[in-house]
């Protein structure tokens, strides 16, 4: 079969084609980059509930080893009041993210963008690198002098905030 004018393909349907098909990529790539901005937050709070678990743990064995133990009470004592003083702190943070999601759910759908998420996360990051860093150093001092009490099951529990102290400096680096 002959068509009677010759047909030409219109070269706007191909651009319209190409632009759909690239505002359906960049619409998808925003979409992607809110969810990552949301699970770094949400691992921020995962990370911070499991330095509060740790210093709960911590804390439970030092205050079930105090009565009992016959050595070097001060050191032990200083790690009791260390570990009050930071489990208020992980807290504070973990709530901080708690509040910044619950924040987050709040915003309409229609103005949900990166930056909002972005904003809301940042201010429940309050916790700088630096301040990571003395509070892991003050830790570590806290840690080795607590090494001479010989406590086998307060020794596994500052592994474990260890651990949890070093995923938590990993997550703000990243």
């Amino acid at each position: 079969m002959t068509l009677p004018i010759p047909y030409e393909r219109n070269p706007e349907r191909d651009a319209l084609r190409h632009s759909a098909n690239r505002a359906r990529a960049h619409v998808g790539a925003a979409g992607f980059q809110q969810s990552d901005a949301l699970e770094r937050l949400i691992q921020r709070g995962a990370v911070q509930s499991d330095v509060s678990d740790a210093l709960e743990d911590l804390l439970d064995a030092a205050l079930a080893a105090a009565p009992h133990h016959a050595g070097d009470k001060r050191a032990l004592a200083e790690l009791i009041r260390f570990g009050y003083a930071q489990l208020e702190a992980a807290d504070r943070q973990r709530n901080l993210v708690n509040m910044a999601l619950a924040d987050l759910y709040a915003v309409p759908v229609r103005e949900l963008s990166l930056g909002r998420i972005e904003e809301l996360s940042e201010s429940a990051l309050a916790i700088s690198p630096a301040d990571l860093a003395a509070q892991r150093q003050r830790w570590e001092e806290v840690a080795l002098r607590t090494q001479t009490l010989e406590l086998p099951e307060l020794q596994a529990c500052l592994g474990a905030y260890r651990a949890a102290l070093h995923a938590q400096a990993s997550l703000s680096a990243g």
